[in-house]
């Protein structure tokens, strides 16, 4: 089947202590109830879609005010080259908001990319949607929600990510025969930007941004619905999204 290159790199030392899935949570029966285990991995691979708010227009009859969702355009990257180019710009901004989405907030990331994003890592990707309003005479008069792209990258110990898309695949098994290798991350922690007395003066935005840590193993299937360590890195949450868009590390 296909191989990624850099699968074909030599094993680093593995210390991190990250374990695959274990057999007991594998395949069940749809006929079955879905145990515990199972409920977990479900949430992790993004079967428990996220919740957003739907805002329908109409008027706050108190205050007047019109809420609605934004009726402006989404711009976002079509294809990974694109989004890797805004990944780019929004890191140059260090820490403030980029104008291009990374991905499309309603769908999965698109096929070039290096791994696969459901909707549910819209929060990962720090693709979030926020109230925006508008005032006059110091009185708010319109209201309404958008999507934004931020830098504040968050992508949490336990999450699996697969290389392709695995929607409808409901056994463990029937995933490892469609992808070439998935992703399990270990210890983390989110991109985070210093305040108050932790600010250091005189210096831009950048040198007050820590842009994270991210452990994780790659894994690739082996016979008998097996899989197998081929790489493990710690890299920082700004590399972890590009190496989700262009598996360069």
């Amino acid at each position: 089947g296909r191989r990624r290159s850099h699968l074909r790199q030599s094993l680093p030392e593995m210390q991190s202590g990250i374990t695959p899935p274990s057999r007991v949570q594998q395949e069940q029966s749809s006929s079955q109830a879905v145990p515990a285990s199972e409920r977990v991995r479900n949430h992790m691979e993004g079967r428990i879609p996220e919740r957003l708010e739907r805002l329908t227009s109409g008027y706050d009859s108190g205050h007047q005010c019109k809420f609605e969702m934004s009726s402006t355009a989404l711009t976002f990257a079509q294809d990974a080259k694109v989004a890797e180019v805004a990944l780019d710009r929004l890191l140059s901004k260090s820490g403030k908001g980029g104008k291009v989405l990374l991905k499309d907030p309603h769908s999965s990331t698109h096929s070039s990319w290096h791994l696969w994003l459901p909707p549910h890592f819209n929060t990962s990707l720090d693709l979030r949607l926020l109230w925006r309003q508008q005032t006059k005479n110091k009185e708010v008069v319109r209201k309404w929600k958008e999507w934004a792209q931020g830098s504040i990258f968050c992508f949490n110990e336990g999450a699996i990510i697969y290389d392709r898309d695995v929607t409808g695949l409901e056994t463990w098994g029937d995933k490892l025969d469609a992808i070439d290798f998935y992703v399990v991350i270990g210890q983390s922690r989110p991109v985070t930007m210093r305040s108050g007395s932790n600010l250091k003066a005189g210096f831009d935005d950048g040198a007050n941004r820590d842009p994270g840590l991210v452990s994780f193993r790659i894994y690739t299937p082996t016979t008998n619905h097996g899989s197998a360590i081929e790489q493990e890195h710690t890299v920082t949450q700004d590399c972890f999204v590009r190496f989700a868009i262009s598996g360069e590390l």
